[in-house]
């Protein structure tokens, strides 16, 4: 799966995901706290929403995407990449 967001509720669901055999394969955050998480975790931050759709679009199909406190609009093309 791969996040989308900011803030510490980000991380406790990221923790979440993990806890429950979930693979977490990147985050689009500009969030520090979200950034260290990752970094902690060996999971790839992307900051901008541009670069992390390109990210989707290069990792082909996946499971979920989760949109968790956002600030960012994602292009509905987004959508059609992982259903």
């Amino acid at each position: 799966c791969y996040l989308v967001g900011q803030s510490s509720l980000l991380v406790k669901c990221a923790e979440m995901l993990l806890e429950n055999d979930f693979r977490v394969l990147g985050v689009c955050s500009s969030d520090r706290a979200v950034g260290e998480w990752a970094a902690a975790h060996g999971v790839p931050v992307t900051e901008g929403i541009k670069a992390f759709e390109e990210t989707l679009r290069e990792a082909g199909e996946f499971d979920f995407l989760f949109s968790i406190v956002n600030p960012y609009i994602l292009r509905k093309e987004v959508g059609r990449i992982y259903i």
